[in-house]
Order: C-alpha cells, then sequence, then structure tokens
C-alpha cells in the first residue's frame, strides 16, 4: 500500500502523457468541427441574413407605430387601421410603409385628426413628400402647419406651396422653409395661403428665398399690423394710418389691396423720397420686402396667382414622377419592404417570448449574484489566483471546438483544485481527529494499528476528494443539460410558431376555398344547407388548429416541457450527489469503527493481562520484579564464573551483530516502504518502527549508566 502509494505521488509522468495524447486528438476532433461549425455558420448567416433584415424591418415600422400611441395616446383600434392603411398606401403609392407612418405620426402630432390623417392627409403628406424631395416626416411637418394657420386641406396646402415653387425661382423646399418663418403672423394678419405664398415666390424671384424670404416678410406684416413711433410718423406723410390697411372689421387687408395702397400713397415720389419713408416705416429688414412686393406692383403679383393656378397639383405631379424608373425601382423597394414586415411581425410573438425568457435569464442571474456575493467573491478570488495557468491553457487549447472546450473547462484546474483542496482540507481535519488514536497505538506499542489509523485517515482523503469532484462534475453537466434543453425550447418553438403560422395561413386558404365552393353549391342544390357546410369547414380548422398547437406547442409550450425536463434532470443530480456523499460517510465511518475496536480490544487485553497478574486468594505476593536489577544480578553471577563467562563471550558478541544486523534490515525496510511519502510526507516524521528502536535504545543506553552508577542506582 505504502509503495503503491509513493508512486503515485512521486511520478504522475505516465498520466500526464496519457493526458496530452487524448486532450492532443480531441484538439484534432474541435479542429475539424470547427472547420465544420465555420461552414455550417456561414450556411446560417447567408440564411438569416433576410430573416434578420425581415424583424429590423418589421421592428422600425412597429416603432413608429408604438411612438404613435405614447405621443397621441391613439388605441389600439386607431393603430390597426394607421397599420392597414400605411400598407395599403404603400401598395397604391409605391413607398414604404413605415415612410407613410412616419407621415401619420407628424401630421397626428401636429393636431390633425385621425379621421383627416385616414381621409387623405396621410396621402398627400407623402405626395407632397415625393414632389418636394424631401423625407415624409418634414413635408408632413410643413404641411400640417399650413393646414392649422391657414386653415386649408391638406391637398390646398400642398398644391398651393408646389405651384408658388413652380411659378418663381425657387424649390418646393424653399417655400416650405419661407413659409415655416412667415407663416404664423400671416395668419394673424388675415393673410391666405395663395397670398402669402404668391408673396414668397415674388421674393424668391428677387433672390430672397428660404428663411430670409419668410423673416423679412414677417417683419413687414408685422411693421404694418403694430407701427412704431418712427413708422407712425413717416406714414403721416403719405397720408396713412394703421386703419389704412384694416378693413370694417379691423382686419388687416389682403396682400393686393396692402401693396395698392402704398403704392397710391407714395405715387409722384422719387426712388429716393421712397427708399427713406420704407426705411422709417419697414427698417433695414423688412425694406427688401417692401420694396419688391411695391414694385411688382398689383399687376406683378396678380400674374404671379395666375402662374399658380395654371401649375399641376401634387398629385398629378406625383403620377408624373413615379412614372420613370425612380419611382418603379422605390415601388420595388416598397414591396420588399412590405414583404418584409409581413415576416417580421409573423415571427415577432416568438422573438418577443424568447427575449423575454432571456431578459429573465439576465434577472434571474443578477438576482443570484446579488444576493449570493460572498460566493461570487470566493469564486473570484479563485479565479483570480489562477488566472495565468488560465490564460496559458487558453493559448494552447484555443483551437478546440466544443468538445474540446467542455473537457478543458470541466478539467480546469480553477474547477478541480478548489475541490481538491476541500477534499484535502475534510481529510485531514479527519485525520487530525484521529490524532488520538495514533497516539494511543504509539502508546500501546501497537505498530499495526498506528499503521492503519494513518492508512485510513489516507483512504479518508482519497474518498473525499473522489466525492467532491463527482459532486461539481455531477452538478456542471446538470447545469450544461439544463442550458441546452432551455436553449433547444427557444429554438424549436420558435420553428413551432413559423410552421404553425404557414399552416395556419395555407388552411384559412383552404377554408376560404371550401365556403367558396360550398356557397357555389348552394346555387347549384336544392336544399344546400349552407349555414351547416361552413360550420364543418370552421370545425375542421378549429380541430387543426388545436393539433398544430397540441404537435407544436410554440416558445411557451416548449418552454414549460424544457422548464419540467430541467426539474427532473435537477432532481436527480441531487439525488446522485447526496448517495455518492452518504456513501464517502458511510466508508469514513466504517473505518472510524475498525480504529475504534482495535483500540477496545487493546483496552481489553490490557484489562485482562491486569487480571492475570493479581495473585491468587492466600498467597504471598511475589515480590516486584526489576528488569534493569534483574539483568544486572545476572550478569553480575555470569562474569563471577570464568568458564561461563569465556563461552558467552563470543556467543553475546555474536549475538549482538546479528542483532545489529536484523535491526537494520528491519530498519531499512519499513524507511523505505513508509518515511518517504507514506509517512514522512503527512508529517509524522520518521516511521513508527524508528521510533521504537530510538526509544529502545535510549532505554538501553540509561540502564547501562545506571548500573556503571552503582548497585544502588539500578534498584533505583
Amino acid at each position: 500500500m505504502g509503495r503503491a502509494f509513493v508512486e503515485i505521488g512521486a511520478d504522475a509522468s505516465k498520466l500526464y502523457s496519457t493526458i496530452a495524447q487524448v486532450n492532443k486528438r480531441i484538439g484534432q476532433m474541435g479542429a475539424n468541427l470547427r472547420q465544420v461549425g465555420g461552414q455550417m455558420a456561414a450556411a446560417g448567416a447567408a440564411l438569416t441574413a433576410p430573416v434578420v433584415a425581415a424583424v429590423g424591418a418589421a421592428s422600425r415600422f412597429e416603432d413608429v407605430l408604438l411612438s404613435m400611441r405614447a405621443s397621441t395616446g391613439a388605441t389600439a383600434e386607431q393603430l390597426d387601421a394607421v397599420r392597414a392603411a400605411a400598407m395599403t398606401m404603400s401598395a397604391a403609392l409605391g413607398i414604404g410603409p413605415t415612410q407613410a407612418a412616419q407621415g401619420f405620426l407628424e401630421l397626428l402630432k401636429a393636431g390633425v385628426s385621425l379621421e383627416q390623417v385616414l381621409g387623405g392627409a396621410g396621402q398627400a403628406a407623402v405626395q407632397f413628400a415625393k414632389v418636394a424631395q424631401m423625407d415624409v416626416a418634414s413635408a408632413a411637418v410643413v404641411m400640417a402647419d399650413a393646414m392649422n394657420v391657414f386653415g386649408v386641406t391638406s391637398a390646398k396646402a400642398a398644391d398651393t406651396l408646389s405651384a408658388a415653387a413652380d411659378a418663381s425661382s425657387t424649390s418646393i423646399e424653399g417655400i416650405a422653409l419661407a413659409m415655416s418663418q412667415v407663416s404664423a403672423v400671416a395668419g394673424l394678419a388675415n393673410q391666405s395661403i395663395e397670398d402669402t405664398s404668391a408673396a414668397l415666390a415674388l421674393l424668391a424671384n428677387a433672390g430672397i428665398k428660404g428663411s430670409d424670404a419668410g423673416t423679412s416678410l414677417k417683419t413687414m406684416l408685422q411693421r404694418l399690423m403694430a407701427p412704431a413711433d418712427e413708422a407712425v410718423d413717416a406714414l403721416a406723410r403719405l397720408n396713412l394710418t394703421v386703419d389704412s390697411f384694416r378693413d370694417a372689421e379691423g382686419k388687416m387687408l389682403p396682400m393686393v389691396q396692402i401693396i395698392g395702397r402704398l403704392n397710391q400713397a407714395m405715387a409722384g415720389m422719387d426712388q429716393a423720397a421712397k427708399d427713406d419713408v420704407f426705411r422709417q416705416i419697414f427698417g433695414s429688414d423688412a425694406i427688401r420686402a417692401a420694396a419688391v412686393l411695391t414694385t411688382a406692383g398689383v399687376d406683378g403679383f396678380a400674374a404671379m396667382r395666375d402662374g399658380m393656378a395654371g401649375a399641376l397639383s401634387v398629385a398629378d405631379k406625383f403620377g408624373v414622377t413615379m412614372g420613370g424608373l425612380s419611382g418603379t425601382g422605390l415601388g420595388l423597394l416598397a414591396s420588399l419592404e412590405r414583404l418584409a414586415i409581413a415576416i417580421g411581425s409573423a415571427l415577432s410573438p416568438s422573438l418577443t417570448q424568447a427575449f423575454v425568457t432571456l431578459s429573465r435569464f439576465a434577472e434571474g442571474a443578477a438576482a443570484f449574484v446579488s444576493n449570493n456575493q460572498e460566493t461570487i467573491a470566493l469564486v473570484a478570488q479563485l479565479t483570480a489566483g489562477f488566472i495565468g495557468l488560465s490564460v496559458a491553457i487558453y493559448a494552447v487549447g484555443g483551437g478546440l471546438a466544443v468538445v474540446s472546450a467542455t473537457v478543458s473547462a470541466l478539467m480546469s484546474p480553477i474547477v478541480l483544485i478548489p475541490a481538491l483542496i476541500a477534499a484535502a482540507v475534510a481529510g485531514l481535519v479527519a485525520f487530525t481527529g484521529n490524532w488520538s488514536a495514533l497516539s494511543d497505538a504509539v502508546a500501546d506499542a501497537d505498530l499495526v494499528g498506528a499503521v492503519e489509523v494513518v492508512i485510513n485517515s489516507i483512504l479518508n482523503i482519497f474518498t473525499m476528494a473522489g466525492t467532491q469532484l463527482y459532486v461539481v462534475w455531477d452538478q456542471m453537466w446538470s447545469n450544461v443539460v439544463q442550458s441546452a434543453n432551455t436553449v433547444g425550447a427557444v429554438l424549436t418553438g420558435i420553428m413551432d410558431n413559423i410552421l404553425n403560422g404557414i399552416m395556419a395561413s395555407w388552411d384559412a386558404m383552404v377554408a376560404t376555398v371550401q365556403t367558396s365552393w360550398n356557397y357555389v353549391q348552394s346555387f347549384l342544390q336544392k336544399g344546400y344547407d349552407l349555414a351547416k357546410e361552413n360550420e364543418k369547414v370552421d370545425s375542421e380548422m378549429a380541430a387543426r388548429a388545436r393539433q398544430r398547437e397540441q404537435d407544436r406547442p410554440g416558445v411557451a409550450g416548449r418552454m414549460a416541457q424544457a422548464d419540467k425536463e430541467n426539474q427532473q434532470t435537477a432532481a436527480d443530480s441531487d439525488r446522485r450527489v447526496r448517495a455518492a456523499q452518504d456513501a464517502a460517510q458511510d466508508k469514513v465511518q466504517e473505518r472510524a469503527d475498525s480504529v475504534e475496536r482495535r483500540r477496545q480490544q487493546r483496552e481489553a487485553d490490557r484489562k485482562a493481562a491486569a487480571e492475570a497478574r493479581k495473585p491468587a486468594p492466600g498467597a504471598e505476593p511475589a515480590p516486584a520484579s526489576n528488569p534493569a536489577r534483574d539483568a544486572a544480578n545476572r550478569q553480575a553471577e555470569d562474569l563471577s564464573n570464568p568458564s561461563v563467562a569465556a563461552d558467552s563471550q563470543p556467543a553475546d558478541a555474536s549475538a549482538m551483530q546479528a542483532g545489529m544486523q536484523n535491526e537494520e534490515r528491519s530498519r531499512t525496510d519499513i524507511a523505505g516502504t513508509f518515511s518517504a511519502a507514506a509517512i514522512g510526507g503527512l508529517g509524522v516524521g520518521s516511521s513508527l518502527s524508528q521510533r521504537q528502536i530510538d526509544l529502545l535504545t535510549a532505554i538501553d543506553k540509561g540502564i547501562v549508566k545506571l548500573v556503571d552508577q552503582g548497585t544502588d542506582a539500578v534498584a533505583t
């Protein structure tokens, strides 16, 4: 037993060599699997890319609808109506459903009612955006502002702004920028959208465009609505007042009339006088707008209005622009987007359930960390202690695939060494608990019993280490199985939902065909019960749906099944762990019982020997035996007899030499077997036999010393 222990403890090269060969083959297998896995991953990525794109398109479309609910408080029914309208408009106009929904959102946020949006405002915004070459959201904002300020319809707002751009040297976007600056003041000044747009078009032809034109016209109207003192004096020079630009109800006159009255008041003035009056009335900014408009005059303003009236409507322009290659391409992209949204919507329930499951897993992990901070800290400390070794193992075994990585993880020192340490500590604790038993055996000169205590302690260490490793392995494997069950359930459930959706669509089509045929049969056959036959179709479809739910329960059903399997797996692991721990405790207890029985036997032997030494009743007690004194007396008698002394010296010398040889052999055999590792390595020291020999030698030397000191000392 001792030699075997020493060999295992001192030379494990065979074990390491075998493990290295196995790990090398696993690594080769891992490399092959990695190559195959890479090819499969590439194919999977190619197959997954369209699905990912579809999910992304559906998510963006869904985000717009959810923003609509958050911003406007739209109900679920209203969102369904918006969804349907966006898809219908996409198909009719050739624009993406998401763009259409964004236009709807901006109109609703601007205060346009849902009825107006679905009644034509949404379509007008989409068409206006295409014609103006603006994004739908921005175009919808401009159009909504014009509708709210001037109180016109969506078509009127879009057509007027578009006509002003067509009749001038600016774009629809330029008119829109100018309108964003002046629209509020123009509305307060009682100006129509047509007059305001015509004025902006005249300014554009004069080189004043965009927001600059809107700001100049806004300031001009403000100066006429509430002129400053200097402006009042300047108007008085023209025989004009604030009321000169208002009607009987106090409202501002239309733009063309304001231009006419200014020109009438300045008739006959030279240009320098006009400029000075305009500077005082309108200031340095608005003087530009006033000068351009009065220069154009009533006739120029009317000509601009006539030019705007002859422009094509936004709807007509949209039809023209969508007839070319660009429009056809946009129509194709819109079709693909609708397909992507349909696919993404079909996958949405499955993905939502999967994300909820992953979120719950993350929350559970966070809760575990919060509730087990001491355990996490201990694991972190152990991990930090072996970080260098982990990096080395990762560098060497980085090419391993799934199998090799799993084996390396399970056999990692981070996992094994803490378990071995825990088992060794437990074994040493047990060994310390047996120290009294070891001391008793040594004190009783029971070498076999002492060795039994040591060997039992060693076996206890191996028993507990093996049990601890088994517990770690079993629990880790249980976690791997449970994780695989959960992942498999999610993936299988997603496939279930996809297949169920396809089959449900197929059943719906079949049901439509069957009910249509039933309707035809009701015309061809007298007494044909159409309602009953349609009810049969509905019953059959419902039975198919139930069968589908039973055969393919989806993510929720698969997760429920996985939960049951995981609970059973965890219970089986706990049962195996408890059984292993109980068996280990039984073995440890059995060895402890064996040591205790031997101790009790020694105690019984001592009691029996004591009873045997007691004198019989009535007999005189034997003189106390003194081995040292008896040995000294015998030696003195032998020395007093010359013949005996002469005969005995060679024999004594021979016996002494033989005894020393036997002693040396015994010492060598025992020390060679146990002292190197079995006992010395455990901290016990030299062999027990050697200790007994040393003790007897010391006693012998003491007796000789006492003999040398005299008879009285021997007796003492």
